[in-house]
């Protein structure tokens, strides 16, 4: 893998759910698991659906980065310019060389 081709910086954070002391609910944040990662983002297609009444536009989008342990499918990859993608699934490039994330965007 070209160092090269990785020309945009990405952070991934992990689902971090707290339950209330109060009533038991849940609260969800996010928290860093990688920071200052190098990257390569491919948007590659698009649909727009309808979720709860509202038209919301999804888009498959897949990432580059090099290899590391523990990215898992409850993560999320974030971009500085504020895009979130949700990792689906992560697929290992052979040797260890990267991981390819398949990730979704949900836009309003």
């Amino acid at each position: 893998m070209q160092a090269g081709t990785l020309y945009e910086t990405l952070s991934i954070e992990q689902k971090l759910v707290i339950r209330g002391v109060d009533f038991g609910e849940e609260q969800i944040s996010w928290v860093p698991f990688a920071q200052s990662i190098r990257g390569n983002i491919n948007d590659t297609g698009g649909v727009e659906v309808i979720n709860d009444g509202l038209r919301v536009m999804r888009r498959d989008v897949h990432v580059l980065i090099r290899w590391r342990p523990g990215v898992l499918t409850d993560m999320r990859v974030k971009t500085p310019s504020g895009r979130v993608l949700q990792i689906l699934n992560a697929l290992e490039v052979p040797r260890r060389r990267g991981l390819i994330l398949n990730c979704q965007e949900m836009s309003v």
